[in-house]
């Protein structure tokens, strides 16, 4: 089973059936991401969503040499969250 049906099949447990009202469909796997972007293994923020495993603000080697961006604390969710809420912000105030 690809691995869109079994997001269908997810979906329908919950009596959402989507795949009726499907027009087109694009899978986007981490190796198309990789290709895309050069993301290393379809990672857009680093080899680890986890706190624990990010690289550090601060770097280690050089003094006075700080790190920003998805691959560092806090990462890439939470612009991604702020941009996302200002869509929707737009959307229903026009």
């Amino acid at each position: 089973m690809l691995n869109e049906q079994v997001i269908y099949e997810k979906l329908k447990r919950f009596d959402i059936d989507i795949t009726s009202t499907l027009s087109w469909q694009k899978v986007i796997t981490p190796s198309w991401i990789e290709k895309q972007f050069g993301a290393y293994k379809g990672a857009l923020y680093g080899i680890s969503a986890n706190r624990k495993l990010r690289s550090s603000n601060v770097s280690k080697d050089v003094r006075g040499l700080y790190f920003v961006g998805g691959t560092t604390h806090p990462g890439g969710g939470s612009p991604m969250v702020t941009i996302s809420g200002i869509n929707v912000a737009n959307l229903i105030s026009t």
